[in-house]
């Protein structure tokens, strides 16, 4: 039987790998049916072309849509962009005028500060003297009298520090001197200790008039309770360069049972010691150099060798060793040793 079966000039291949026997019957469609057919399935063609061709269209719009709303957007961010940066600029230079306004008004105010400190220098260190000398004067009998130029001297002794007005070594001795003649006359009254407020006020600004200098390497310690410890005796920190500026406690502690004595034998070398904290007692200070520290001192042993305190404060209860340790901060001491022996 032939395969191919033919309508109306439409030939129809019958599906093959078929095995076609003679003396079989098979059923095909009508003509009739097998045309409409043909037709569906060619409209259903046409149809999803349409649909095809129709969304096409449809994406082809809205992506014409999107890329002009997106132009539209560029170009109001830019002139957006091109209005803030005008804007900006404006704002930029009424600043840099204002700073630079202010900058000249500063400089002009710490030139007239310098002038008023130069110019008032002597005259305030003149009444430091005069002060402290009437004050010797009304004791033992008018220790009111006495206690108030011992506080105004005081004063104008801070106000030099603050000023930073220049006085040379004749200066500091004259005025220990002073200073000594009348702890010697307080003592039948009770402004020992107010005398002894002037020495420490005296140290700091002596230490103030102290120039800094760059430290080199230096070893910084991160927020804690204290730097370094000493545990046992016969430790040696030679040579570095420590800031203790955000340690809160004492720098270089002890820890244990250590006494903090001189026999101890516990050195700190050449080394500079930047802020923070730091007690003096129990350690041989041997060429070191604080600066910008809080210095403490609680009448224990000490031993002190070209030690230099640079804009340093001092916090020295009074004691008769205090006296020492603080005269030795004012007239630059070279060597001073309490309690025990050198090592």
């Amino acid at each position: 039987m032939d395969q191919s079966a033919h309508w109306r000039g439409l030939a129809f291949r019958l599906p093959p790998r078929v095995d076609y026997r003679p003396g079989q019957l098979y059923i095909l469609p009508t003509p009739e049916r097998a045309e409409r057919l043909v037709n569906k399935s060619f409209r259903e063609s046409l149809a999803t072309v349409a649909l095809l061709i129709a969304v096409v269209g449809g994406f082809a719009a809205i992506s014409h849509q999107i890329s002009q709303q997106y132009t539209n957007f560029s170009t109001q961010l830019g002139q957006l962009a091109t209005s803030l940066n005008g804007r900006i600029d404006g704002v930029n230079q009424n600043l840099e005028t204002k700073f630079d306004a202010l900058a000249q008004r500063t400089l002009k105010v710490e030139a007239a500060v310098k002038v008023i400190g130069e110019n008032q220098n002597e005259p305030l260190k003149d009444s430091v003297r005069q002060l402290l000398s009437s004050a010797a004067g009304a004791l033992p009998k008018n220790p009111e009298i006495a206690a108030k130029e011992i506080f105004t001297a005081n004063s104008i002794i801070e106000t030099l520090r603050l000023l930073k007005g220049p006085s040379d070594q004749r200066y500091f001795r004259q005025t220990i001197s002073q200073i000594n003649l009348l702890a010697e006359k307080a003592k039948e009254t009770q402004l020992v200790q107010t005398v002894y407020l002037t020495r420490l006020s005296l140290a700091q600004y002596r230490s103030a008039l102290e120039e800094r200098f760059e430290q080199g390497t230096v070893l910084s310690f991160v927020p804690m309770e204290h730097g370094i410890y000493i545990t046992s005796p016969n430790h040696l920190l030679f040579g570095i360069n420590y800031d203790f500026t955000r340690v809160t406690g004492d720098g270089i502690s002890f820890l244990g049972k250590m006494k903090r004595t001189l026999a101890e034998n516990n050195v700190i070398q050449r080394a500079v010691i930047k802020g923070g904290i730091q007690t003096l007692d129990g350690i041989h200070w041997r060429d070191v150099v604080f600066i910008g520290t809080h210095v403490r001192y609680d009448g224990g042993e000490v031993e002190l060798k070209n030690v230099q305190f640079v804009d340093c404060t001092f916090d020295f209860p009074y004691s008769e060793r205090a006296i020492r340790v603080t005269d030795y901060a004012i007239l630059k001491g070279k060597y001073l040793t309490i309690g025990g022996s050198p090592s």
